[in-house]
């Protein structure tokens, strides 16, 4: 096969305009983030959420502990979704799983704001990882114990598709 200087130039030009169609690593421009008035519940908006079995207490210095919250939500179809929303997170002491029980210690969470939102999310499993600081004595003592269990209640206030609120709620307890 003779190559001639105009096969030379025609596959120069083919390969030039099939190379100025891919983007080089960090030149695709990102979407714009929506802001928090825009986000309303959609057709994939959160329908459920599942405290995921991840979730765990963590040792933090010598006395100290928090708690890992990994939070997982799905939308009418069952696939993983993101969402935005006002998350509650209690601590609970006694009564049986879906019982009663006293509410030992409570944190908020605004996950409203995109930017703040997306800072919780982790995309490796899908779920929202929320640290949670300054566990009252007891949960640390049982998620020392060998048989130890701390119960977690979760709340997620979140817009649903028709515009109102939805109250995503989830119960796990965390066995040592």
């Amino acid at each position: 096969m003779r190559l001639t200087f105009r096969s030379v130039l025609v596959g120069s030009a083919v390969l030039c305009v099939m190379l100025g169609g891919c983007a080089r690593p960090g030149s695709t421009p990102k979407a714009a983030m929506p802001s928090a008035g825009q986000l309303t519940g959609g057709a994939f908006a959160p329908a459920s959420m599942r405290v995921y079995p991840l979730t765990h207490i963590e040792a933090e210095g010598e006395d100290g502990a928090r708690l890992v919250l990994h939070l997982e939500l799905r939308d009418a179809w069952g696939d993983t979704v993101k969402g935005v929303g006002s998350l509650q997170v209690q601590l609970l002491r006694g009564g049986d799983l879906g019982g009663g029980g006293r509410d030992e210690r409570m944190w908020e969470v605004d996950m409203r704001d995109p930017e703040v939102n997306a800072l919780y999310y982790d995309p490796a499993t899908r779920t929202y990882r929320v640290q949670l600081r300054d566990l009252p004595r007891w949960a640390v003592e049982q998620s020392r114990q060998r048989g130890g269990r701390v119960r977690v209640l979760a709340v997620l206030t979140t817009p649903a598709p028709d515009g109102s609120e939805r109250f995503l709620r989830d119960e796990y307890t965390i066995q040592n």
